[in-house]
C-alpha cells in the first residue's frame, strides 16, 4: 500500500479496520475468528490501485 502511494497513517487506518472487522468482531461475539476470510482483506488492501 505504500508503494501505491498511501500515506502511513492511511495505511494504519486500512489495517485497523480490518482487524476490527474479523478480529474484535470475533472477539466480542465469542466466535472463531476466520482465518481465510481475515487474510483475504488483507491481501485486497495491497490489491488496491494507486492512489493518483
Amino acid at each position: 500500500m505504500l508503494a501505491a502511494g498511501m500515506e502511513r497513517h492511511d495505511v494504519l487506518h486500512e489495517l485497523a479496520g480490518v482487524a476490527t472487522e474479523f478480529l474484535w468482531h470475533a472477539l466480542a461475539d465469542r466466535r472463531p475468528v476466520d482465518l481465510d476470510a481475515y487474510r483475504a482483506a488483507l491481501d485486497a488492501l495491497d490489491a488496491q490501485p494507486p492512489v493518483p
